[in-house]
């Protein structure tokens, strides 16, 4: 009788060790999955640098919204979503930037302007710097004009 009533609660143990073996790997799971939720909602952050007030229409800035070590050779772009189309135009420490003078590719919705000698920017100014990019859907029309605002280092 000892030996089956030893039996039963070897057996019990074993069951109760399973369940706790169980219950500790899917507490590791979560732990896992968690972990893996906020790497990859940090990952978003960091790139956007942005937080929650760039325009959801805004795929890049670069130079990125305050950026350090920029260049005063670099160019200035925005690239928005590929749809729906938008009609871009581009100021660069108030100054407006002529479209004759940017690189627009409209199925992409990026505008670049590389600032040089005989342009209306020709070098970004040593310390802050700030870009203003106004856009607008084509279908909405300019009544429906929205701007992102971001500046940003250059040496």
């Amino acid at each position: 009788m000892e030996s089956a009533s030893a039996d039963r609660s070897f057996e019990k143990s074993k069951q109760g060790s399973s369940l706790s073996s169980q219950r500790v790997g899917m507490l590791i799971a979560l732990v896992i999955a968690v972990a893996g939720i906020a790497v990859i909602t940090l990952a978003v952050l960091a790139r956007d640098g942005d937080g929650p007030s760039i325009d959801p229409a805004v795929e890049e800035l670069i130079p990125a919204k305050d950026a350090v070590s920029v260049p005063v050779q670099s160019s200035v772009t925005i690239d928005l979503q590929d749809r729906p189309q938008y009609r871009i135009s581009l100021r660069i420490n108030g100054v407006v930037i002529p479209e004759s003078e940017v690189l627009f590719s409209r199925s992409l919705n990026r505008l670049n302007y590389i600032v040089g000698e005989g342009q209306t920017v020709e070098e970004l100014r040593p310390g802050r710097n700030c870009a203003q990019a106004e856009f607008y859907s084509i279908t909405e029309g300019p009544g429906a004009a929205r701007s992102v605002n971001w500046c940003f280092e250059a040496l």
